[in-house]
């Protein structure tokens, strides 16, 4: 053994390498392609030989660039986040500092009135010149003790008034629900009224000018334009719910009455319906005030159709005379 040289020795001082079998294996290098790479249908020699040649000559890859691209832009979107962090920065420490001066201000005029020289020296020169220092001060008051009777007599108050609300609420709940009764009464009593004058073959309808009223029509259709206008009469109500009927023609009722002459005497002479007290209508109902109405109409257009052909038997000795009822 000590004949032989030391360049003879096939020895080693480094650990023996420890290399995993399996990272060269398909099973990682094709994931790792695909990620570098891409598809493979995107690869092929002359692009792989130009890759060799770039790096032999040293340029720099289409990879490279398009990192260092995008390593430019996120740090110009950095640069400019930066800046608008700082622009926000100083203005909120723009804000801070305006209320710090301003509750300085509110501290230093408040103590100018027992210090007014060190209360001066903090002072701002925009409030020394707007106000007179010393007109604003503080005091300290000792809070006197409960009184159990205060305590007391406070409370009392305090659920006096509170029922004293509850009274008034309920006495306005009552008076609402009095109200609403009464008007659901009137209500009802009229729409009978009306649903009874409907019932019995009389036209209800709404009246032309007054489009919230109703009306009943008593005319007739073969009637001139000034009674067919006038054979419409309004249903109003009154504070009970009855029906008014709003036509003077219902009030004061009018009848034609003919006599005949012949030599001097009266050969004949018409019968006047009876009627009751034309300004008593307190017992007269709803349709006996329509048939008033609508009698009345009809007389009056009669007498005007009479008065209309008596001219051309004026010279027989033909003569009409008006009478009032009442």
């Amino acid at each position: 053994m000590a004949d032989l040289e030391p360049s003879s020795l096939a020895l080693s001082l480094r650990p023996p390498s420890i290399e995993d079998a399996n990272t060269e294996s398909l099973q990682y290098l094709i994931p790792r392609i695909l990620q570098q790479r891409g598809h493979f249908r995107h690869v092929n020699e002359k692009m792989l030989q130009e890759e060799i040649v770039a790096l032999e000559s040293g340029e720099p890859q289409a990879d490279e660039q398009a990192d260092d691209t995008a390593k430019e832009r996120d740090t110009k979107s950095r640069r400019e986040e930066l800046l608008e962090a700082k622009t926000e920065m100083i203005k909120y420490i723009g804000v801070a500092q305006n209320e710090v001066n301003i509750a300085l201000d509110y501290v230093s005029y408040l103590l100018s009135k027992d210090a007014p020289r060190m209360a001066e020296q903090t002072m701002s020169p925009v409030l020394k010149q707007s106000v007179p220092t010393g007109t604003l001060a503080y005091d300290k008051w000792q809070m006197p003790a409960a009184d159990k009777d205060d305590a007391r007599d406070d409370e009392l108050i305090a659920k006096g008034c509170k029922m004293q609300g509850l009274q008034r609420t309920a006495d306005s709940l009552l008076q609402a629900a009095t109200r609403l009764e009464k008007d659901v009464r009137r209500e009802t009593n009229y729409w009978q009224q009306v649903m009874s004058v409907s019932e019995k073959g009389w036209s209800v309808c709404r009246l032309p000018q007054e489009k919230h009223n109703l009306g009943v029509r008593f005319g007739f259709s073969e009637a001139t334009r000034e009674f067919k206008d006038r054979g419409l009469a309004a249903l109003r109500a009154d504070e009970e719910g009855n029906i008014i009927l709003d036509q003077g023609l219902a009030s004061k009722a009018t009848s034609v009455r003919v006599r005949v002459q012949e030599a001097g005497r009266t050969a004949g002479i018409s019968n006047i319906p009876c009627t009751s007290d034309p300004h008593d209508l307190s017992n007269v109902d709803l349709e006996s005030l329509i048939h008033r109405a609508r009698d009345t109409l009809f007389e009056e257009e009669l007498f005007h159709e009479m008065t209309r052909e008596s001219r051309l038997l004026t010279a027989f000795g033909a003569r009409i005379v008006r009478i009032d009822v009442s």
